[in-house]
């Protein structure tokens, strides 16, 4: 097992397979494993050893097939004369196991999990102190979906480590109303092992259209908007509750053509990205009107859009300038 210590006898023989007795030097022993600290290890003989000894060895540390070999350093004099012609000696097809696990990883392929999709396996990875994958271990893999405030579902799954140390739960098809998904896994043949929990943020499967109050507005003037929340199906999501975010951006065609992007604050000062949350309760039925979220300073024609459209606002002198607004579900 990776990590414990051995017992190996070590014999000095000669070219013919015979044991020198009166062997008096050291012997190095070496390994496949570069990790491990056999390599470089050295015993020294005696006459006393008579050829033979039985020495305990430093651990080997990587899972799979390695070796372990010796060669002897003599020390003359000898007395009498070690015939010369020694033999290094070499065990092949050492198996070492994987140690007990004491890293457990959860993952998932995707980046960014979306409600109302059925998403491939959740991945519990098991590895020992030694950063090698431990395999055959039975995993209990607790899935808990929660929107809001209360836990909506809840499934187990038990599967085995593989080759790679990783286990998997089944496809999971995530709720549209989740808004987290939270995974536990227990190894119940290790319970010293705490159990390892990852909580995964879910995106809303919803859209959102933003209309403004007005078509033409004065530079500097408060404008209003509607914020409207739908249903995959295309209808209004009348029992959503959570946060739309509202968010800005600028943008200026220059004399050159080419375009820079910035937000800019009341006073058209350059500034980081306009964010602005906007609570929804299942009282807004999915639509709420928001008054005094933004003013346009540049004149022109500006835009302000999401995923669902656009709306336009005319505004003189003719200065052309896009400002965006958009949401995240």
């Amino acid at each position: 097992m990776a990590g414990t210590p051995f017992n190996a006898t070590v014999k000095v023989i000669d070219k013919n397979g015979a044991t020198v007795p009166n062997f008096t030097g050291n012997v190095v022993f070496f390994s496949s494993d570069s990790r491990s600290s056999i390599n470089g290890q050295t015993v020294n003989f005696s006459p006393f050893d008579q050829g033979t000894k039985i020495v305990s060895l430093p651990t080997l540390i990587t899972a799979g097939v390695s070796f372990v070999g010796a060669y002897a350093v003599i020390i003359p004099p000898t007395f009498p004369p070690v015939p010369p012609g020694l033999v290094n000696g070499v065990q092949t097809g050492i198996n070492v196991v994987p140690a007990a696990p004491t890293n457990i990883t959860i993952t998932h392929s995707l980046t960014i999990i979306t409600a109302g999709q059925t998403i491939e396996p959740f991945t519990v990875s098991l590895k020992d102190v030694y950063d090698n994958p431990v395999n055959q271990v039975n995993v209990e893999i607790d899935v808990v979906q929660q929107d809001r405030t209360t836990i909506i579902q809840t499934e187990t799954f038990n599967a085995n480590s593989d080759i790679t140390g990783k286990a998997y739960t089944d496809l999971i098809t995530v709720l549209d109303k989740t808004t987290t998904v939270t995974i536990t896994a227990i190894l119940p043949d290790y319970p010293a092992i705490p159990a390892a929990t990852k909580t995964f943020s879910v995106k809303g499967n919803i859209t959102v259209n933003i209309s403004l109050n007005n078509s033409v507005v004065q530079a500097g003037d408060p404008v209003g908007c509607v914020l409207t929340v739908f249903n995959p199906d295309g209808t209004i999501a009348t029992d959503f509750e959570g946060i739309v975010y509202v968010f800005g951006y600028a943008y200026s065609y220059m004399e050159s053509g080419t375009r820079t992007t910035y937000t800019v604050d009341q006073y058209g000062n350059r500034v980081n990205p306009i964010i602005i949350p906007i609570e929804f309760t299942e009282a807004d039925s999915g639509e709420k009107t928001i008054t005094d979220i933004f003013s346009f300073i540049y004149a022109g024609i500006q835009y302000v859009a999401d995923g669902a459209g656009t709306s336009q606002c005319k505004r003189r002198p003719a200065q052309k300038h896009h400002r965006y607004a958009g949401y995240y579900g």
